[in-house]
């Protein structure tokens, strides 16, 4: 029902207002009617697609969700307001490679670029970047290992010429280390004399010391009979 007023007359004590019984009926029927009105009607409600701070009304309460700061957002509880402070290096993320770092600032853009037959593609729609190509020795122009080539069992064909301090490798599965005393360590072995006699083998064997040689002497040697052929 609506809420019911007190006649107050006119002016005081003219007789022409309610009397105390039925001005405090009617007010005790609005209190009553206001007391319904506020337990059936006041309720918290959250306005818009964000996420609410309105959690729920118990009895007389309406009770709301504290907002809760973290490291990279401050909020301070001023009189009449919330002030959010967020970090300014908020989002700022780096990006370390192989050689060097780069910081991303907030809200800032990482390109990625092919280079030497390398393409890059990004996919919006799955958050991906595809990195292919068909890089090869033959489109790089200055070619450099920096760690031993493994052919892992195949050969190397058309090659030019070869420029290297040390090749470990047989040739037609020959070790050409072999062939290195052919040509500068000659060894023919041992020179065996050929004897057509007994006395000139004999003589071979035994060293004749005959002394010093002081001057001109005849010297007599007895080397036995020459046997007859």
């Amino acid at each position: 029902m609506a809420v019911q007023l007190v006649n107050i007359g006119r002016i005081a004590n003219d007789g022409t207002g309610d009397d105390l019984r039925e001005a405090f009926i009617k007010i005790n029927q609005s209190l009553e009617d206001l007391d319904l009105r506020i337990d059936d009607k006041t309720e918290g409600l959250n306005l818009g697609s964000g996420a609410g701070v309105f959690k729920q009304r118990t009895g007389y309460n309406l009770e709301y969700k504290s907002l809760t700061g973290s490291n990279d957002v401050v909020i301070t509880n001023n009189p009449t307001e919330l002030a959010f402070t967020i970090d300014p290096n908020f989002g700022a993320r780096p990006v370390v490679a192989d050689t060097g770092t780069a910081t991303i600032p907030a809200r800032g853009t990482l390109r990625i670029n092919g280079s030497g037959g390398i393409t890059t593609t990004a996919d919006d729609a799955s958050g991906t970047v595809t990195i292919a190509g068909n890089a090869t020795l033959a489109s790089d122009i200055n070619p450099a290992l920096t760690a031993n080539l493994n052919a892992n069992g195949f050969a190397i064909l058309n090659v030019g010429v070869l420029h290297s301090n040390n090749i470990l490798s047989n040739v037609y599965d020959i070790d050409i280390r072999t062939l290195n005393d052919l040509y500068v360590n000659l060894d023919f072995g041992e020179i065996i004399e050929n004897k057509n006699n007994f006395v000139d083998f004999f003589k071979s064997l035994v060293d004749a010391d005959y002394g010093t040689l002081t001057g001109p002497t005849t010297l007599n040697t007895d080397d036995g009979l020459l046997p007859t052929l």
